[in-house]
């Protein structure tokens, strides 16, 4: 099963920072103390690479996660992971600069499922899209390994890690039907 709830191909439109959207999430983010003080105007300047849509859709635990997987990433030419036990299923973060211009949702895709994890749904966000230098891209899963949450333990979790961690260089390839169908 598939459900596509909002999938948007065009160049969107960057945030504004004089726009009330992007005031109200300033302000809800000062108000909610999701990280210190010092990161208010890093954050700000983060913020300003996301999307309008982005804004319209404001959610501060989860900008605060986003911008927690950039501060981390930032000047490093490798994917972040990130894999967050929660109540029914696990949350993982699949964060990256420069992310490959196409196929990056379906390589990820690909990877759970030939691992049996199950994707109940999952967002991706891309920030600083005017350069591909600059770009960052946060991919967020929310997974289960047989009806239960995915832990750091699980060694299905241990499996699919490297591979997880290499997604940024891989290329779509005829030789992937060996993988999906063979495993290997």
């Amino acid at each position: 099963e598939l459900t596509l709830s909002t999938l948007l191909f065009s160049p969107q439109n960057r945030a504004d920072r004089q726009s009330l959207a992007f005031q109200e999430a300033e302000r809800i983010m000062r108000e909610n103390n999701q990280f210190p003080m010092e990161w208010e105007v890093p954050f700000s300047d983060f913020l300003a690479t996301a999307t309008q849509d982005y804004l319209e859709k404001f959610d501060p635990v989860r900008a605060a996660r986003h911008f927690r997987a950039f501060r981390v990433t930032r000047n490093k030419d490798h994917v972040h992971l990130d894999l967050e036990p929660l109540t029914d299923e696990s949350r993982l973060i699949v964060a990256m600069f420069e992310p490959p211009g196409t196929g990056l949702l379906l390589e990820v895709l690909k990877i759970l499922n030939r691992a049996g994890i199950r994707v109940n749904r999952c967002y991706a966000d891309a920030f600083g899209i005017e350069s591909r230098d600059d770009e960052f891209a946060v991919l967020s899963f929310y997974v289960q390994n047989q009806g239960k949450p995915l832990t750091k333990n699980d060694p299905v979790w241990q499996k699919v890690m490297p591979e997880l961690e290499l997604v940024k260089w891989f290329a779509p390839h005829d030789l992937e039907s060996f993988a999906d169908e063979q495993g290997w």
